[in-house]
């Protein structure tokens, strides 16, 4: 399913009329899409007496599969308050916390997989008396900004566990208005202290920033706008920063990238860059680029490892995978932990002919946009301002619009971020229109493989980057040490 159409945040306050439930391949995307798209969407809990109460989502939190060790799944615990989970998409999983709370959340991808999305937070629509009755007389930003608040505001308990939320009443979430990305704030979890320090740290919270009733600090949303820290770079101003990025094109750029010795991201948006991101937020252990389809066919059936590939974007017969993200998330529990390899028409090879002169290289697209520019940002500052490359890989020499659109989002977040960019043009277009029209989403549109398309096209829907190190891609960190 693509992205909806998002209109301007002005439309974010217009009344919403309420259709019928979100059907359930909302919910079978990937748990990080769902947790952004139900920001908007409307939380409707039909009473005995045929009255409906009605808020809108404005936060919520992602809690992905086994791997997750804040999730109550962590490590495949399948017992009788999870097992819901471990059911179809579209479910409502509510749970009893504390003696006292019930808290709502929505399963969300394949079955079997367990996870699910928390919804944290809403602004009352309808109803609101009779939210107030449940919740003595508070003001109306109090009775719905918390998880707990506001199934005790909406009478949501546990007598709804497994209520198929894409059937409608007594409880269902039906569309609304989308939220633009400018208006959406990511940061970490809540009250998950217990979690390991990566997913403590990842920025599965999504909440609108515009949202009046939110009791927040300024500096959650300050965190969400950078996560990465500069630790290494305190004692420098702000307003001192003079990088430089450019934006180069296919092997010639690569080359020139590999003389100046520059901190380069590479950019293939169909798709190669997709799948790689995907697969390291799924949970692969790393991903392992290779030129040829003999040398990835090397790989076939060895212990922990999978093969991915195509050429002239068709899946290669014999491998696990062709170059699809959206694959990747539809059969994900056989990514996680294992050892990718992948070889495509252009992206692996650009990597390749890029990787022994650049002194930082990293995967970026419109999928990371936001992280992959804090991260060449963070290298640069840590390299003394060396430039940053940002290299759209084209196809044989010929530039691909949607690699240029790519990089042309980047450099937006690092001209925010303070970094001088040539060109200048920075991409205030919307991916999703350009993507499908340009001759590769054309291409793969006719070879069946439009979910990709659309899927490639979103923005920041992950906060991790590939970051390439001794042979193979891995999930970067902040502060990672470089050698120039």
């Amino acid at each position: 399913m693509g992205e909806r159409e998002r209109p301007s945040s002005a439309d974010f306050e217009s009344p919403v009329s309420i259709p019928t439930p979100l059907p359930r391949s909302f919910y079978s995307r990937p748990t990080l899409a769902v947790a952004r798209d139900l920001l908007g969407a409307v939380l409707v809990r039909r009473l005995p007496d045929g009255t409906d109460l009605r808020g809108r989502i404005v936060e919520t939190e992602a809690y992905v599969g086994p791997e997750d060790s804040a999730s109550h799944a962590h490590r495949g615990r399948n017992t009788q308050r999870t097992a819901v989970m471990f059911g179809p998409a579209g479910v409502a999983y509510i749970y009893f916390t504390y003696g006292m709370h019930h808290m709502l959340n929505v399963v969300t991808e394949d079955e079997g997989f367990p996870a699910a999305v928390l919804i944290r937070a809403l602004e009352p629509l309808d109803g609101i008396e009779l939210m107030r009755a449940r919740r003595g007389d508070r003001p109306v930003r109090e009775l719905t900004n918390g998880p707990a608040k506001l199934c005790q505001a909406m009478d949501i308990d546990r007598s709804l566990n497994g209520h198929d939320l894409t059937l409608g009443p007594p409880l269902w979430i039906a569309p609304g208005a989308p939220i633009p990305d400018s208006a959406v704030a990511r940061t970490p979890r809540v009250g998950i202290g217990y979690a390991e320090a990566p997913d403590r740290e990842a920025l599965w919270r999504f909440l609108v920033r515009s949202y009046r009733c939110r009791m927040c600090e300024r500096d959650t949303l300050a965190h969400a706008t950078h996560p990465i820290p500069y630790e290494r770079s305190r004692s420098r101003k702000w307003m001192d920063i003079s990088m430089k990025v450019e934006i180069l094109f296919g092997e010639q750029g690569a080359r020139d990238a590999t003389r100046r010795q520059a901190v380069t991201v590479v950019i293939d948006a169909l798709r190669a860059s997709a799948t790689v991101t995907t697969a390291l937020a799924l949970g692969a252990r790393e991903v392992i680029p290779v030129s040829s389809v003999e040398e990835a066919r090397c790989y076939l059936g060895r212990r922990g490892h999978r093969v991915a590939g195509e050429r002239n974007s068709a899946r290669i017969p014999d491998f696990d995978y062709g170059n699809s993200p959206t694959e990747l998330c539809r059969r994900r529990r056989e990514v996680v932990g294992r050892t990718l390899v992948l070889t495509t028409s252009n992206g692996t090879r650009i990597v390749n002919v890029a990787r022994d002169g650049a002194v930082a290289l990293l995967l970026g697209t419109t999928l990371n946009a936001g992280a992959v520019a804090r991260a060449a940002f963070e290298l640069s500052q840590t390299l003394d301002d060396r430039e940053i490359v940002l290299l759209a890989a084209g196809e044989e020499e010929i530039h691909a619009e949607e690699d240029y659109v790519g990089a042309r989002t980047i450099a937006r977040h690092l001209c925010h971020l303070g970094a001088t960019v040539q060109p200048a043009d920075l991409c205030e277009e919307t991916p999703e229109a350009i993507f499908a029209n340009t001759p590769s989403g054309r291409h793969l549109h006719a070879l069946g493989y439009a979910e990709d398309v659309l899927f490639c096209a979103r923005c920041d829907l992950y906060p991790v980057v590939p970051w390439f190190d001794s042979g193979r891609f891995v999930l970067y960190k902040p502060g990672y040490d470089v050698v120039a």
